[in-house]
């Protein structure tokens, strides 16, 4: 029972590890299409306009990307908080509407909340038995299962086939056993009584 038990634990923390790792990796990724794009466009306005506003915004679109993808890779709630903090300061700084701003605070404070919670995950799976290799030990569980399922099947056909033999020699009589004589060939067992 115990053994069912620890499996069970074992499956469950490795689809919970499984789903940190795809969440936070997906974070990374947005952050890394967004931020990545966003710094590329701001670098080439910046050297077509020499502005310096543009240069500013290469500083905070960087410390959005650098905070959210921290966060999301080092496993850092307070880096992934920082990340909104840095598009509301440079919405603020931008003084003006600014497209590019409007997009990243509430993408920023979105994954925020999404890593937090990926975090919160990760903290829990790492105060459980095996932490680190939960890959490792769903897959030797899962061949301990396939092997102990193999075993059992490989029983039950050698049952089955012992089964089988047994009924065969339930037909007819073995060698070393006389069979009981005929009330004919006994001449009336009851008179000779």
């Amino acid at each position: 029972m115990e053994n069912n038990n620890e499996f069970k634990d074992i499956v469950q923390n490795h689809a919970k590890m499984t789903k940190y790792k795809t969440s936070s990796d997906r974070i990374g990724k947005i952050y890394m299409c967004v931020c990545g794009s966003l710094l590329f466009i701001t670098f080439g306005c910046m050297l077509i306009t020499a502005n310096l506003e543009a240069m500013a915004d290469l500083v905070v679109i960087g410390a959005i990307f650098g905070f959210g993808y921290g966060g999301a890779y080092r496993r850092s709630s307070y880096f992934a908080a920082a990340a909104p903090v840095a598009a509301m300061f440079g919405l603020v700084m931008a003084g003006s509407l600014n497209f590019m701003y409007f997009l990243l605070l509430p993408l920023s404070l979105i994954l925020a909340v999404l890593t937090v919670r990926a975090n919160k995950l990760y903290d829990y799976l790492s105060k459980q038995p095996g932490f680190p290799q939960f890959d490792e030990l769903f897959e030797e569980s899962k061949k301990r299962s396939e092997k102990a399922s193999r075993e059992k099947e490989e029983y039950f056909e050698r049952f089955k086939a012992m089964a089988l033999n047994d009924s065969n020699d339930f037909g007819e009589p073995a060698a070393g056993i006389a069979e009981k004589p005929s009330m004919a060939e006994n001449g009336g067992y009851m008179d000779s009584i």
